[in-house]
């Protein structure tokens, strides 16, 4: 679902452009460029971590289902 989420907000950005653009206003291209890429990478990283939050958690048995408590 976090893809999903940053496709939309880079089409939702990459709209906004076209409509500046559309008003004679000149946005530069870097800066639009500059927002997906960090964008990206952040979400790489937050999956990767989260990724190895799952198998330490699993590892130790604190995760969801190990005690019989409720899943948090």
């Amino acid at each position: 679902p976090t893809i999903k989420m940053l496709a939309l907000a880079i089409l939702v950005m990459i709209g906004t452009l076209l409509v500046a653009e559309a008003f004679s206003v000149h946005v530069p291209r870097g800066y639009l460029y500059f927002a997906m890429a960090f964008a990206f990478i952040v979400e790489m990283l937050n999956i990767k971590a989260g990724g190895r939050r799952r198998r330490k958690r699993e590892a130790n048995g604190t995760g969801p289902g190990h005690d019989g408590g409720p899943d948090t």
